[in-house]
């Protein structure tokens, strides 16, 4: 899997992650509630929020330079779009991230591998993440 085909995973897998930490949050049993860990889980789904608007800024820039609004509508709205995999869209990404484009797919899949452990831990479907 490209970066780039990531990138659209992570873009609708962290939307789920935010609501699963919502969820997990509102259901926390008394006895642990004592030991404040609400405030903690609200802090956490804060970061998780404030992390996904910026993933999903700098995913918008780099995207609007190389497709078309249409196309960048498209693929933020359908994670699973089959434009994510279009032969000549990994090609521009690379030639836009130049020497930075490997490290951009390694952080990608880190953070598709951490989404899917967090998706897992929380009890959400996988099939979205």
């Amino acid at each position: 899997m490209s970066g780039i085909e990531v990138v659209g995973i992570v873009l609708g897998a962290l939307p789920i992650m935010v609501n699963g930490i919502e969820r997990y949050s509102e259901g926390l049993s008394a006895a642990r509630r004592l030991l404040n860990p609400r405030r903690e889980l609200r802090n956490l789904h804060r970061a998780i929020r404030t992390e996904l608007q910026i993933f999903r800024n700098t995913a918008l820039l780099l995207l609007h330079r190389i497709a078309t609004e249409t196309e960048v509508e498209s693929l933020v709205r359908e994670p699973s779009s089959t434009l994510w995999k279009a032969p000549g869209f990994e090609k521009q990404m690379r030639a836009l991230l130049g020497s930075s484009y490997l490290v951009w797919c390694e952080v990608m899949a880190d953070i598709s591998s951490a989404i899917t452990e967090i998706s897992i831990d929380l009890g959400l479907p996988l099939n979205k993440v």
